[in-house]
């Protein structure tokens, strides 16, 4: 009979403990959803869409079978600018082969145009670039380059190699005149090698359109890394950073194709007058302090400081689009906690 009453009396002790742990956890539940709706949310108002994107085939997928260079491009760290909350945005088109109406052309050429870019790209555009991925083992000595036949001069650029299989080439000035003059929505561009190259490369061959939009600048910088600040522990109660990892695909989002797992950051703990170096925080301290200050609960509740994020860092997106075969890489500004402090 004795152990039952020790064991009622311990659970009865307990009792408050696990209270306790279970307030801590609807706590930290209701942080963790708090940032997933607003990373969301910031998503889906930078894209200036009312709800997620839906495909019925597997953006994973698409993402997959898209040229090895586009992926390593894409995924490559932003350059963001220095001191602006300016979305960038980075966008690979895949350039469809035209039928040519161009009769002077001779010799081994495909013909190409830029139409989409009149109806899908309403922003200031600060640079493009054609692509161009030969099959493997096919660039040997030949040249490529491409033909604008509206100009009268200049109408010739030549392809730079990137690698064995690879070239690109600034096409910026030319893109932006066909998107400033309507008269030409319809033009067409020519790609030709030399005839050193085999008939067939071409046709065999595949373009892509990496234009970049958002301001035109001169400073930039690197992408900054999260800073070292304070991170939880297991034992901590002050306030401090907790990170949780989440997969896009789980909540609604699986046209975002990179990155795969994201780690979001919240502020958690509690705050006391000394937890903040600030003047405000000083001066709070002195007057509850006081015994010539009267302050009604209201006043003392909120006066309370709060553990909230000090600063914020940007990350990159990369999602498939409603174009499809489109893929756009969006980097978000303060999209992350990277610090937390009394406030």
């Amino acid at each position: 009979m004795s152990y039952k009453i020790y064991f009622t009396l311990f659970i009865l002790i307990l009792a408050p403990y696990k209270s306790l742990a279970l307030s801590m956890q609807n706590i930290e539940f209701m942080k963790r959803t708090q940032a997933l709706y607003k990373f969301e949310e910031q998503l889906l108002s930078s894209l200036s869409v009312p709800h997620a994107l839906q495909f019925n085939e597997s953006p994973r997928k698409k993402w997959l079978n898209v040229p090895d260079f586009v992926r390593r491009r894409l995924m490559a760290p932003t350059e963001i600018v220095e001191y602006s909350d300016t979305e960038t945005k980075e966008i690979f088109i895949p350039v469809n082969f035209d039928t040519c109406n161009l009769k002077e052309i001779r010799g081994r050429y495909i013909c190409i145009s830029f139409n989409r870019l009149q109806s899908t790209i309403q922003q200031p555009i600060t640079s493009t670039f054609l692509f161009l991925d030969l099959p493997n083992n096919s660039l040997n000595n030949s040249t490529y380059f491409i033909q604008d036949h509206r100009k009268s001069t200049n109408n010739t650029l030549p392809f730079t190699k990137l690698n064995d299989n690879l070239l690109k080439v600034n096409i910026y000035e030319w893109v932006t005149q066909q998107r400033n003059n309507v008269r030409h929505d319809n033009h067409q561009f020519v790609v030709r090698c030399t005839e050193e190259c085999d008939r067939n490369v071409l046709e065999e061959s595949q373009l892509f359109l990496e234009v970049v939009l958002g301001p035109k600048v001169i400073s930039r910088r690197k992408r900054s890394l999260p800073s070292a600040n304070k991170s939880c522990t297991n034992d901590d109660i002050m306030c401090c950073k907790r990170s949780f990892i989440f997969r896009p695909i789980d909540i609604g989002l699986g046209w975002i194709v990179s990155p795969r797992e994201i780690r979001l950051n919240y502020c958690m703990g509690e705050c006391n007058d000394q937890t903040s170096n600030i003047s405000y925080s000083q001066v709070m301290s002195m007057i509850k302090r006081s015994k010539n200050i009267n302050l009604t609960p209201q006043q003392w509740e909120s006066m309370k400081f709060c553990c909230a994020p000090k600063k914020y860092i940007g990350i990159d997106v990369i999602y498939l689009t409603n174009n499809n075969n489109t893929f756009q890489k969006l980097h978000l500004n303060n999209m992350i906690v990277d610090s937390c402090s009394c406030i």
